[in-house]
């Protein structure tokens, strides 16, 4: 998976606000609000996939926070291990409850 990371913009506010309702968790600093009104203070950018939306913050250092979007359906650990080829640390990840069908 390629991400290709650009600024947060106004004008993706509307659709990532759909990605942000369809999350099963949400918390406050994924706002739209806040990833605009923080985004020069901690280097916030965000790269779009077809099911989610990924922030990467880069100062001080280079970290990724969970994805935004419907996490239902989502192949997690094809997901991570395509971007366990570079030096990925996350922060922000949620617990939930896995149903027994998935596998990490």
């Amino acid at each position: 998976m390629v991400l290709n990371f650009k600024p947060i913009s106004l004008e993706q506010q509307s659709e990532y606000s759909k990605y942000f309702a369809n999350c099963p968790q949400k918390a406050s600093d994924y706002s739209f609000v806040n990833l605009w009104g923080w985004a020069k203070e901690y280097g916030l950018d965000w790269a779009w996939t077809d099911n989610l939306v990924w922030i990467r913050q880069t100062i001080p250092e280079i970290l990724y926070w969970a994805p935004i979007g419907s996490w239902n359906g989502i192949d997690w650990k094809n997901c991570f291990e395509e971007l366990s080829g570079r030096q990925t640390l996350f922060i922000r990840i949620p617990f939930f409850k896995m149903d027994e069908k998935r596998v990490w």
